[in-house]
C-alpha cells in the first residue's frame, strides 16, 4: 500500500487532515520548537505539534534537510529512503514487538519532514541505564525483525531506495569525508577525521590498516556476507534510536530509520553492542548469546548453526569499520580517568574482534 505524502507541512498539520489521521476530532493545531534530549549529529530539526488547547505535545515534527544531513550524503541517498519505506508500505510489515511512531510524512521545501506520536516518555534519559528486562525485550524485538524479513524478495525492490551495504559499512570512511566535508561544515566530520587519526594510539597497527583498507573498498566484507542469510536491517541500532513504551501491550520503538540495509542479521547486533556498551546491563558476550537464542526462537528450523560464528564474526567487524573512529576519539577525549582505562579496554576486545573477522573475508 502506498501512503500519501502531504504537499506541505501546514497541509499535514491542519486539524482537518490531524483529524482524520488520528481518527480523533481536533479544532486547532499550533507548532511550536521542540527542544529533544541528546545531540542529533545531523542537524534534524524538531519542532512540537499542539493540539487543542494542551500544553503537552501528542505530535513531534521532525524535519531533514539533505544539504544538513551528513549521513544522507555519506551513503549516497539521493531518494529519502527515510520516506520511501514508510511511504511505501515497508514499515507496515514490522513484527508486532516493534513500533516506528510515524503517522504522516510531507515535503518541506528541499527536504521532508516527518509527524510522530511524541515517544519521549519511553525513551532512555539521559544518564539512565538499560534494565535487563529491557535489553532482552530490545534483543527479543531485534531477532523478531530480523525474521520478519528474513529472505523477503520485496526488500530488492529499488523503489525502496535502500542503502547498500557497501555505504553502510562506509558511511565514516576518511576518503568520504574529505570528499564531502568542505561543503559540509558538520561538526561529526571533525570528530571522525581526528578519530581515525587517533585509532593508532589505541589498537594494533595491522588493525588500522585493514580497517583503513575496508574503507576504501569494502567488497571483500560485502562479498563474504552474501555467503549468508540476507534480511532487513535498520543500520542504526543504538539506545538513543529506540524506547520501550510499557502498556497494555510491551513495544520496542524505534527511530531514525536514515540506514535501513538488505544484509545479514547480526550487523544490527554488532552496531548495538559497539555502540551501546556503557549502557548494557549484562556483558557484551551474554548479550551475543541471549539474541542467539532469540533469532532461533524466532527463525525455528530455518536457523542454521554453520553460518552462525562466520556471520557473526564479519558483523563485528563491520561495527568497528563504522565506529572505531568514535570510539578512539571518546577515549581520547575522556576526562575521567576510570572511564578511559575502561574505553581503552573497550578497544582492544573491539580491535581482537576485528582480527577474527578477517579471517572470513572474501578474497
Amino acid at each position: 500500500m502506498e501512503r500519501i505524502v502531504y504537499p506541505t507541512i501546514d497541509d499535514m498539520t491542519r486539524p482537518e487532515s490531524l483529524t482524520a489521521l488520528i481518527n480523533r476530532p481536533i479544532t486547532k493545531t499550533r507548532l511550536a520548537p521542540y527542544q529533544i534530549a541528546g545531540w542529533s549529529s545531523t542537524e534534524s530539526q524538531f519542532l512540537a505539534v499542539e493540539i487543542d488547547d494542551t500544553e503537552y505535545p501528542h505530535f513531534v515534527l521532525k524535519r531533514m534537510v539533505r544539504e544538513r544531513d551528513w549521513v544522507m550524503q555519506m551513503t549516497e541517498d539521493q531518494h529519502w529512503r527515510a520516506v520511501a519505506i514508510w511511504q511505501y508500505g515497508l514499515l507496515d510489515k514490522l513484527p508486532e514487538e516493534i513500533d516506528h511512531a510515524i503517522i504522516a510524512c510531507a515535503i518541506d521545501g528541499d527536504g521532508y519532514a516527518f509527524l510522530m506520536r511524541n515517544v519521549t516518555h519511553a525513551l532512555l534519559g539521559e544518564g539512565n541505564s538499560l534494565s535487563e528486562a529491557d535489553n532482552e525485550f530490545n534483543l527479543n524485538a531485534m531477532a523478531a525483525l530480523h525474521a520478519t524479513f528474513w529472505g523477503d524478495a520485496a526488500l530488492h525492490n529499488p523503489i525502496l531506495s535502500l542503502c547498500s551495504p557497501e555505504n553502510l559499512f562506509t558511511h565514516t570512511a576518511p576518503e568520504k569525508i574529505n570528499r564531502i566535508a568542505p561543503d559540509n561544515p558538520a561538526p561529526v566530520f571533525d570528530m571522525m577525521q581526528e578519530g581515525w587519526r587517533l585509532l593508532p594510539t589505541f589498537v594494533d597497527e595491522d588493525v588500522v590498516d585493514l580497517l583503513l583498507a575496508l574503507a576504501r573498498d569494502p567488497q571483500p566484507l560485502c562479498n563474504a556476507f552474501l555467503d549468508y542469510p540476507q534480511t532487513l536491517v535498520h543500520g542504526d541500532w543504538r539506545t538513543d534510536n529506540f524506547g520501550i513504551e510499557h502498556g497494555d501491550t510491551t513495544r520496542l520503538v524505534l527511530l531514525d530509520w536514515a540506514r535501513p540495509t538488505l544484509t545479514v542479521p547480526t550487523v544490527d547486533l554488532a552496531y548495538y553492542l559497539v555502540t551501546s556498551w556503557a549502557d548494557l546491563p549484562i556483558s557484551k558476550e551474554s548479550t551475543i548469546d541471549l539474541y542467539r537464542q532469540y533469532l532461533v526462537r524466532h527463525l525455528g528450523r530455518r536457523f542454521n548453526e554453520s553460518w552462525w560464528q562466520p556471520m557473526l564474526d564479519l558483523s563485528l567487524l563491520s561495527a568497528f569499520l563504522m565506529i572505531g573512529c568514535f570510539k578512539a576519539w571518546f577515549t581520547a577525549h575522556t576526562e575521567d580517568e576510570e572511564q578511559r582505562m575502561q574505553q581503552k579496554a573497550d578497544l582492544i576486545w573491539w580491535s581482537e574482534r576485528v582480527q577474527i573477522g578477517a579471517k572470513w573475508l572474501a578474497d
